[in-house]
């Protein structure tokens, strides 16, 4: 921090991969789970679907994952507004995905999604502990929590299993954003 241009890290499921739809369509051809992205309204899967334990919900993750083609972007925008943000802020991905790091690499480059840096961290909480990263946009409510804890910011991108924490969180380093565009806006307009 003070070190010139500001270090964004950014989440990879559920901020840039829709990863969770293909999650689904795995869940519902071995588990008959039949739900949509909206359903999903608490982080914890398990917790959600009692048909499935948590090694069950890696190893939708990781099947999910092996096909990385058929994962989409969150927001089609994605590839775009990150090269606009790139001339003014390095890009890192930290993520505690369940994918192989040659998986999240390979689905990066064929979204064309251009970066710094890749952090591929054993869990969640560990990315708060990255000193070198300023802010952190993430749909993980914890996550954000722990940023803002530690001094930096954490912007939240809204998802359905992070509703309940957007009413309750109030934290003078957290925002939530709505979509991306409001991101890029965040970006430019406050840290620039």
């Amino acid at each position: 921090m003070g070190r010139g241009r500001k270090t964004v890290g950014i989440d990879v499921d559920g901020v840039l991969a829709d990863s969770i739809r293909i999650w689904l369509q795995e869940a519902e051809q071995r588990f008959g789970i039949k739900a949509d992205k909206e359903d999903i309204v608490k982080y914890d899967l398990p917790g959600l679907f009692n048909s499935i334990d948590y090694k069950d919900t890696i190893d939708l993750f990781r099947l999910a994952w092996k096909g990385h083609h058929r994962i989409g972007l969150e927001d089609p925008a994605i590839p775009s507004i990150l090269d606009n943000l790139r001339d003014r802020f390095r890009i890192c991905i930290t993520t505690a995905s369940d994918a192989e790091t040659s998986e999240v690499r390979a689905w990066l480059k064929n979204n064309r999604i251009f970066y710094d840096e890749l952090f591929h961290l054993p869990t969640p909480d560990d990315k708060h502990r990255l000193d070198s990263i300023d802010i952190y946009i993430d749909d993980h409510a914890e996550v954000i929590e722990n940023v803002a804890r530690s001094g930096r910011v954490g912007i939240m991108l809204r998802q359905p299993w992070n509703d309940d924490a957007i009413t309750t969180m109030n934290h003078p380093r957290i925002v939530v954003a709505y979509n991306w565009r409001e991101i890029e806006q965040l970006l430019l307009a406050r840290f620039d």
